[in-house]
């Protein structure tokens, strides 16, 4: 449990928020937020890391659905390798109260993602998750690195050596030599604008990257860092979040 949304190894789809009021273990937790409006439909999902699903494991969390704005929440799983999603079934929880909640996930059996999302009720919505654990191990890659944060100073001076951060992890089984990947910081139109060659990370290792880049003109940068891995099995995670 931390501050970083979605937490590592997990998506969401759709306006993710982070509350800080009462959740039920720790400072934080998941907040959906649901609406049909002139805008469109609005219909938060959050996704598991890709676990390793057997016959008869479960899926166990608390929610604290709304009395007043109240979802239609639903557990559904994603393919791992497809990423065609299906119904497991409703997500049924006292009102107005954290609830503790087991769910069987054995129709998910298979490497996939377990999520939960809210069928739209037509207007307002909102419930909230926390302590979700499974007795599915999550799976990992053999070959898996990814971008975990991306850091540097929005004000750069011209004509001055300006430095951008990237943390990159290695999620995957093997080690990965430094040779055998380049961390890039791509500009909103994919133009690379730097690129540094990264470190020998083994298995759940992680190392920050300093990627030099001058600007020598006056302007305004959309960046994103991506990691780019000729063995990577797993692309979801290789690239940052555009900032600033």
């Amino acid at each position: 449990e931390g501050s970083l949304f979605p937490p590592e190894m997990w998506q969401a789809d759709n306006y993710p928020f982070v509350d800080f009021l009462y959740p039920k273990d720790g400072d934080l937790y998941y907040v959906s937020m649901t609406d049909d409006n002139f805008f469109g439909q609005i219909s938060d999902t959050l996704y598991t890391p890709l676990l390793q699903i057997e016959a008869g494991d479960i899926i166990n969390f608390w929610v604290n659905n709304s009395a007043f704005f109240t979802n239609d929440d639903k557990l559904i799983w994603k393919d791992g390798a497809t990423g065609e999603v299906h119904l497991i079934g409703d997500i049924e929880s006292t009102l107005e109260q954290w609830d503790e909640v087991t769910m069987d996930i054995s129709a998910a059996a298979g490497i996939n993602r377990i999520g939960f999302v809210n069928n739209n009720p037509g207007s307002f919505g909102q419930s909230y998750l926390d302590l979700i654990t499974s007795t599915a191990s999550i799976y990992l890659y053999d070959n898996d690195l990814g971008v975990k944060n991306l850091e540097f100073e929005y004000l750069a001076k011209i004509n001055e050596n300006h430095v951008f951060n990237v943390l990159v992890k290695n999620y995957g089984l093997n080690e990965v030599s430094g040779s055998d990947y380049l961390v890039k910081i791509v500009n909103a139109q994919g133009v690379v604008l730097a690129q540094q060659s990264g470190v020998t990370l083994q298995s759940w290792d992680e190392a920050t990257i300093g990627v030099n880049y001058t600007f020598t003109g006056s302007e305004v940068q959309k960046i994103t860092a991506i990691v780019e891995y000729a063995d990577d099995q797993a692309l979801s995670n290789n690239s940052s979040v555009v900032l600033p």
